[in-house]
């Protein structure tokens, strides 16, 4: 799996759910204690709206956000003390450290995961907290009717399909177990029940995050006819009716050692 080869986000329908989107951001900061006059690196801060409210939350002097995408970085709109910048997180991270990290719904990008947390936690300063949820929906209607589709258009794609690389809770709670730098740490899983009219919702929802990784690969004509495709499937796995889907993420979170 890898990162889209060009900007296929769309903000509008990431921001047509930011209310659904903003409420595990919500518990992820949770999770994270004030860190007064510290520094806050966001992995994958997409418009810097959530960058913006964690810099405030969190009571840090300066907040640096990290995201690949062009369009969302467009629309940013940040305050002092907030810088946003252009990044590929899967070919490169920043330098230094910073006494709390976060993700939100960017891992899911990121392959390998059990080499790329290491990778992070080199980023968290001695005594500071790394907080990260993850979207973590295989088999379920809504991630494979979007492989069903894919396979339909298998030519267009090139072969590529989506493969989410988030790993089950136990592992990423082994990890931290075995890493002589962390304190302390927690792993476990939200769900985050949506109900919608139709499978329209689901699919409109679907536009704002994983289907980017199509409309990246396809001209908006055959993105149109690969959202109808998904659409069909999940009609035939759903109903006409309303749909329900218990949308779940995978959170995480560890302090480090004083001394690490």
């Amino acid at each position: 799996m890898s990162s889209p080869p060009v900007d296929g986000w769309a903000p509008e329908f990431y921001a047509r759910f930011a209310e659904d989107r903003a409420a595990p951001f919500e518990d992820l900061l949770a999770l994270l204690s004030p860190a007064r006059r510290g520094t806050l690196l966001d992995l994958g801060c997409g418009t810097g709206a959530l960058t913006a409210k964690a810099h405030v939350a969190l009571q840090v002097s300066s907040s640096l956000g990290l995201d690949a995408s062009p369009s969302m970085l467009g629309s940013a709109a940040v305050p002092p003390g907030v810088t946003l910048e252009r990044r590929d997180l899967a070919a490169s991270l920043p330098e230094g450290r910073f006494d709390r990290v976060l993700s939100n719904s960017a891992f899911n990008w990121i392959p390998e995961h059990r080499a790329w947390l290491p990778r992070v936690l080199n980023l968290v300063a001695p005594g500071g907290e790394l907080a990260v949820q993850m979207p973590s929906n295989a088999g379920t209607p809504f991630s494979e009717c979007v492989l069903e589709a894919a396979g339909e258009f298998s030519e267009l794609l090139k072969g590529f399909a989506y493969h989410s690389p988030v790993e089950a809770p136990e592992v990423y709670a082994e990890l931290f177990a075995r890493d002589e730098r962390v304190e302390k740490s927690r792993v476990g899983t939200w769900h985050y029940p949506q109900l919608h009219a139709s499978v329209e919702g689901l699919v409109a929802f679907a536009q704002g995050g994983m289907l980017s990784a199509y409309r990246a690969r396809l001209s908006p004509e055959d993105f149109e006819r690969f959202c109808a495709a998904y659409r069909e499937r999940l009609l035939r796995r759903l109903g006409s009716g309303p749909v329900f889907f218990a949308f779940r993420r995978v959170f995480l979170f560890a302090k480090l050692k004083a001394g690490a």
